[in-house]
């Protein structure tokens, strides 16, 4: 009986006790999700165009050469599908197929410069250049909007 009462009296001891003591504390902090908020679309400027023809009038074939500049701007890339087959050129509104080669030139972490050289064209008259959309992705499922260029 007595060693019912000590145990008893052991009990209500470690319960109703506030202060616990302990040897080692442990903490343990856990990264439950890293948010990246992007509401700005990827925006794409044109910077220069260049005739290559009239810098060099002796082009045997007759042909025109384009050199056109397009600067990209967004800061947190996921997706670059900057690429020939993907760029449409119209001319007077319906769809020709030049040669066309892409050159990144500068690249930095908020923009990238190409360099798209289209050769092979009989007239410069009514050229448009067609950067569809969603060529450019960034990290929030943000597309770039369709751009069209005109080149006279």
């Amino acid at each position: 009986m007595k060693i019912k009462i000590i145990l008893l009296f052991i009990f209500f001891i470690i319960i109703f006790n506030k202060n616990i003591y302990a040897k080692y504390v442990m903490e343990y902090k856990s990264t439950i999700a890293i948010i990246q908020i992007d509401t700005i679309l990827p925006k794409i400027e044109l910077l220069d165009i260049k005739n290559v023809n009239e810098f060099y009038k002796q082009d045997i074939n007759k042909t025109e050469n384009v050199i056109i500049q397009i600067k990209v701007i967004e800061n947190n890339i996921k997706e670059d599908n900057f690429q020939a087959n993907n760029i449409i050129i119209l001319q007077e509104d319906k769809k020709i197929e030049p040669k066309i080669e892409i050159n990144k030139n500068i690249q930095t972490d908020s923009q990238i410069v190409y360099e798209i050289n289209i050769s092979e064209l009989i007239s410069i008259q009514k050229l448009k250049v067609k950067i569809p959309k969603g060529i450019i992705k960034d990290i929030s499922g943000n597309e770039n909007e369709e751009k069209v260029f005109e080149i006279n």
